[in-house]
């Protein structure tokens, strides 16, 4: 036989995308970190903005709706942006973080910080870290002159946070001195553009007389005692701090890997809310059942385990669960926390589900109403709003929430009693200021005859869960 012959085969040769660059050298792109509360983008382009190395939002990481704009889908797409650029040879990233800016909020949405940490543990250098949301510059910016004050932050590895810099360093000044003016770059001030309007000058109206501040009445119920049971001993709090029922039920995160992620986030110690199980552990059968459907036991038992021990009243426990309550909603406010929205709707939840409960403990229900109100007035005071009240689609579980609530009040309770008048006075409210309309008198289902003559059953959406038909028809389980 003749003898084989060998066929070499040509060494492989590592193709590596992106620029070549000596080991060693930063190469930076740009990432532009949109968050709002909606959902949170993270896109990666070259220096000059016009090539995109990468883009994946909060949602293309998770399954639900609700968890798109939350820390931890944040910190998934920043992690699948920072190994794309580490594959296109990007070492480097200059930061440009924005919210919704304009006539919208100016607070960026929970992702942002979560996003920011991601590509900072992911191994990316991090450069300059702007902040580029959008002012308004028409007639919706506030009149009165705002003084120009440039701060300057410097980004810490080890603490993984933006230090402010002292006003008189050197690195201060150096850092100041190298942004350009805004006449260089032929841009006008916005009060130089405004007192050049004869119109702006014609216009200039008496500064109002300020509103005295809710701020007491928001944190009425806000003690020593509820901050020292929720916030650790320094009483230290972030956008991305989180309750562990808050990071369980993420899919795809078990709970010793959120445990890690969060280990240097403060944990916050809320009241355990379980809205899947609102009955004792001893329940069985028709109790199961009503306990479900009426949350009256479940709520005296959350009171019931903020009582203080020993000696505590009732009374105390049901102004914790307030606090608790009015905590939230503030933390909300002012820091967008993921963590606090949820256990603000929990609670809320709990609270408006109850029946027995209407007639015994009537003046802790009338309590709720009037901080709810309270709180839906100032939901507006963050620019754009915490919540977008007037859409029927964002604010759809606060709605059915409240029209569960009056058939309850309706049924269970007396009429022209106090439950109802400030029931009443809340949904004027809410009519008035976000054209909500409570639905008492709306035909939820009825018949209409088409031009050929055939008839068509119509419904409105959510019509078969308030009657109990088609798919929550109650159905007979043999056991």
């Amino acid at each position: 036989m003749p003898p084989k012959k060998r066929v070499e085969r040509a060494a492989t040769e590592n193709i590596s995308l992106g620029p070549q660059v000596r080991e060693g050298e930063l190469v930076f792109g740009v990432a532009r970190i949109f968050a709002s509360f909606n959902d949170t983008f993270v896109h990666v382009t070259d220096l000059s903005g016009r090539e995109t190395i990468c883009r994946v939002t909060g949602g293309m990481k998770v399954k639900a709706d609700r968890d798109e704009s939350s820390p931890y889908a944040a910190m998934l797409a920043a992690q699948d942006v920072a190994q794309r650029c580490k594959e296109l040879g990007i070492t480097a990233l200059h930061i440009k973080i924005r919210a919704t800016g304009g006539n919208g909020t100016k607070t960026p949405g929970p992702g942002a910080q979560s996003a920011l940490r991601a590509l900072a543990r992911s191994g990316m250098k991090i450069g300059r870290i702007e902040d580029v949301t959008p002012t308004p510059s028409d007639s919706t910016r506030r009149k009165e002159r705002r003084e120009a004050v440039v701060q300057v932050f410097k980004w810490s590895g080890t603490d993984e946070c933006l230090l402010l810099l002292p006003a008189n360093s050197s690195e201060t000044t150096a850092a100041r001195s190298a942004i350009p003016s805004l006449l260089d770059r032929g841009l006008v001030e916005y009060q130089a553009l405004e007192d050049a309007t004869a119109d702006a000058a014609a216009n200039q109206d008496a500064t109002p007389a300020a509103a005295p501040s809710d701020w007491p009445l928001l944190v009425s119920h806000v003690d020593d005692s509820v901050l020292n049971r929720i916030l650790p001993a320094d009483w230290t709090l972030t956008s991305v701090s989180s309750a562990p029922q808050d990071t369980e039920h993420i899919p795809g995160l078990s709970h010793l890997e959120a445990s890690s992620v969060l280990s240097g986030e403060t944990k916050l110690s809320f009241l355990s809310v379980n809205l899947k199980q609102t009955w004792p552990s001893d329940a069985i059968g028709r109790e199961r059942t009503d306990r479900a459907r009426d949350r009256s036991w479940y709520l005296g038992h959350l009171i019931d385990s903020l009582v203080p021990r020993p000696g505590g009243h009732r009374q105390d426990g049901a102004r914790a669960l307030l606090g608790e309550l009015q905590f939230c909603f503030v933390m909300v406010m002012v820091l967008a926390n993921y963590s606090c929205l949820e256990q603000w709707k929990r609670i809320l939840s709990v609270i408006f589900t109850c029946q027995a409960a209407l007639s015994e403990i009537e003046a802790f229900f009338v309590e709720v109403l009037k901080l709810l109100r309270l709180q839906m007035d100032h939901v507006e005071d963050v620019d754009g709003g915490l919540f977008e009240l007037r859409e029927e689609s964002s604010s759809s579980w606060l709605r059915l929430l409240i029209r569960k609530f009056r058939g309850n009040v309706e049924e269970y309770t007396k009429e022209a009693g106090p439950l109802w008048k400030e029931l009443d006075s809340f949904e004027a409210f809410m009519k008035d200021h976000y054209n909500w309309e409570s639905g008492r008198d709306w035909l939820k289902r009825g018949m209409i005859e088409l031009e050929d003559g055939d008839k068509v059953e119509l419904t409105v959406d959510g019509a078969d869960e308030d009657e109990e038909t088609g798919e929550y028809a109650p159905v007979i389980v043999e056991t």
